[in-house]
């Protein structure tokens, strides 16, 4: 059937969520997977989305829609537990793969 659009926003408790990405998974039995982050509350510090994904992903610098949606998979992608992260541990690397080179 038709899947419901997820929330833009959601709370819970004391903390405010903002939708990151929504992926289809693999199968027809498999839910779309909807990938919130913490923006504020619960004595989290408020950070704005937008600005801390480009921060972190630097989206702005890649050419390639492959690559954006790589980066993003790479933010969203499972971990076994989920754990709470300053945003001032990312930091942002360069990109070192050769022009034409596989995925570049």
């Amino acid at each position: 059937g038709d899947e419901i659009a997820p929330p833009r926003e959601l709370a819970v408790g004391e903390l405010r969520y903002e939708l990151v990405c929504s992926k289809v998974r693999n199968g027809k039995r498999e839910p779309t997977a909807w990938h919130y982050v913490a923006t504020s509350g619960g004595g989290l510090p408020r950070i704005e989305l937008a600005s801390e994904l480009q921060r972190v992903g630097d989206f702005a610098a890649v050419e390639r829609t492959s690559k954006l949606a790589a980066r993003l998979e790479l933010l969203c992608s499972r971990v076994p537990t989920a754990k709470r992260m300053r945003a001032d541990l990312f930091h942002v690397v360069p990109d070192i793969s050769p022009a034409g080179a596989l995925g570049a």
